[in-house]
Order: structure tokens, then C-alpha cells, then sequence
């Protein structure tokens, strides 16, 4: 039986921001989520290769530190161009191309999400509030909303958030049944040399064996810590799946949907 009260965050990356013919099977599979099992869905999505291309056409200097971009004052507006003003409403615009109601929102608009700064990454913040309200508010009204994480604190000044942490307490904050997390890989690999080690059932304790292994570690170290979050608060479900497959969402959610698709985060 469709489910009318289910809402699933999706952080939308990786390879579907280049292959085109995926990220628009990838809107038909949302389509069909809202319209068949009416499904509640909110989109988040990064855009650090995009703003890697745009800071290096800038001749801006790129770094990272513990797999986390830093953003410094020089680069803090290129990014927030890329996020919110290309790739947010090129987002908006496409899925919307295809029936469904959607609306392209920065973590910036009406303080949706305010921040602390990490002090270490520049002009990064950490999420520490929701303005919930706004959105269940979109979802009440049957409007998608595609969420760029740039940020506000208290002081109106944009930060730049990582997208996994973001969607982790975007999801916490309305009560999110799934959290999917799209990226690369197949999955969390037992082996990072060989792509098909994917670990179908991750817990705690093997997570944090293969964290201290550093089998798990930069950008994949980020979702996983935003996994756990996200089940100590309360969300059900999370996965980890390849946003290369074609039709992943379709494959999740469809008639085979207790087939093992990517990781499966439990406690």
C-alpha cells in the first residue's frame, strides 16, 4: 500500500551531476515515487567537482583537510555561486521539466539552517538548526524542495556546509524515514582496491574497525559519521548506494526492494 506519510532525503552527487541520461532516469524515478507510492521526498545535493573546476578556472588555490573542503574568504562566494545559483536551480529546473513541483532553496533562505563555524575549514560551518517548519511546510503543499547547503549564522554570513552533514540533520529535523546517500562507489568496500567488496550490513563495531583501519576514510569517513548521527536521532533507515547504477532509486524502493542495493547502515 502506498505510504502518504513517508519522507526520504536523498543527498543527490557523484557521477549523476555529469551523466545526464542517469540523473534523468533518476527524475523520472522520483516522479514516480511522489505520484505512485506518494512518497514525501527532499533533495540535497553537493557540487564539489563543479566547484573544484570553477576555483581552478579562478586560479583559486584548492584544499582539503581530513577530506573536507576549505573554504576561505576569497573562495566562500565562487562556491556559493556554483552551489545555489548554477547547479540548485539547474536542479529545480529539470526535475520540474518532468511534472514535478519543485523548488531550488539555499540553507541561506528564511536562516532554513543555521551554523556554527569550523574554525579549522574557514568559512565552513556545522549545522546546529533547522528551521523545520519551512519545510514541512513545502512538503504539506506537495513541493519538492532541492536544498544547496550553504548556510547562514547568526550573523547572516554564508557558509559553506558538507552536503552529507547537511542532509544527516535535514532529515533529523523533519523526521525522515530514509536517508539515502548517493555517491561513486557501490557501496562501503571491505577493500578499497576492489569495487565489488561491497559490505551489504554495516554496524557500529565494524564501522569503527574499519575506520581505525583507515579502510574507511576522507569523503566515505563523512557519510559514515553522518549515518550514525542519523540513526542515534532517530531515522530508520540509511543507505549508502551508487548513484552510477541506472535507476538506483527505482531498484530501492521498487517490487525487488528487499534485494540488497549498496550499504545498509544499522546500529
Amino acid at each position: 500500500m502506498p505510504d502518504k506519510n513517508k519522507i526520504v532525503v536523498i543527498k543527490f552527487g557523484g557521477s549523476l551531476f555529469v551523466n545526464e541520461n542517469n540523473r534523468f532516469k533518476f527524475w523520472e524515478d522520483i516522479k514516480n515515487l511522489i505520484e505512485k507510492k506518494f512518497f514525501k521526498i527532499v533533495i540535497v545535493h553537493g557540487g564539489g567537482k563543479e566547484i573544484s573546476n570553477w576555483l581552478e578556472r579562478l586560479e583559486v588555490e584548492v584544499k582539503f583537510v581530513n577530506g573536507l573542503r576549505y573554504t576561505d574568504e576569497k573562495s566562500i562566494e565562487i562556491v556559493e555561486m556554483v552551489l545555489s545559483g548554477k547547479i540548485n536551480k539547474q536542479l529545480a529546473s529539470e526535475i520540474s521539466s518532468f511534472g514535478v513541483s519543485s523548488i531550488g532553496i539555499s540553507g541561506r533562505d528564511s536562516k532554513l539552517v543555521l551554523v556554527k563555524q569550523k574554525l579549522e575549514l574557514g568559512r565552513v560551518g556545522e549545522p546546529i538548526f533547522v528551521n523545520s517548519e519551512i519545510l514541512n511546510k513545502l512538503l504539506k503543499a506537495g513541493i519538492l524542495p532541492i536544498i544547496s547547503p550553504i548556510s547562514t549564522d547568526a550573523d547572516r554570513k554564508s557558509f559553506n556546509v558538507n552536503a552529507d552533514d547537511f542532509a544527516s540533520i535535514i532529515a533529523q529535523s523533519i523526521n525522515a524515514d530514509n536517508l539515502i546517500f548517493m555517491t561513486d562507489m557501490k557501496g562501503v568496500l571491505a577493500n578499497i582496491k576492489d569495487e565489488n567488496s561491497v559490505i551489504y550490513i554495516l554496524n557500529k563495531a565494524k564501522a569503527d574497525e574499519l575506520i581505525e583501519k583507515s579502510v574507511i576514510k576522507d569523503g566515505m569517513l563523512v557519510k559514515i559519521k553522518s549515518a550514525f548521527s542519523s540513526l542515534e536521532n532517530g531515522i530508520r533507515e540509511i543507505n549508502i548506494v551508487d548513484g552510477r547504477e541506472f535507476g538506483i532509486i527505482e531498484k530501492i524502493f521498487g517490487k525487488n526492494e528487499k534485494k540488497l542495493i549498496g550499504t545498509r547502515i544499522i546500529r
